[in-house]
């Protein structure tokens, strides 16, 4: 399964994708916590102005709510900023075709 799981000006503010976006210093200990999370998922990191997305392909199949939650925790807590509640009701999800 191929996720697209993040945050764009679509759906929220620029200080909400300020708060989430993952620094260039940091992506690469971000990316390693996610696939660590994912039971060794592939995973891929957009950080702009715009959006904060991240691209798995599930390869042990938690399925996309567990994939989801699971990105959505690793970006609040890399952000140190926000609860995770509040990043809840701004990420969007795409799934296989879709993403």
């Amino acid at each position: 399964m191929i996720s697209v799981i993040g945050i764009s000006h679509h759906g929220s503010s620029v200080a909400l994708r300020e708060r989430y976006a993952v620094p260039s210093d940091a992506q690469s200990a971000f990316l390693k916590n996610v696939q660590h999370a994912l039971n060794g998922a592939g995973v891929a990191l957009l950080s702009t102005c715009n959006r904060v997305e991240v691209y798995v392909q599930d390869l042990a199949g938690l399925g996309q709510e567990a994939v989801r939650a699971r990105v959505v925790r690793a970006l609040s807590e890399q952000s140190r900023s926000g609860p995770e509640d509040e990043l809840q009701d701004a990420v969007s999800s795409v799934y296989e075709d879709a993403a």
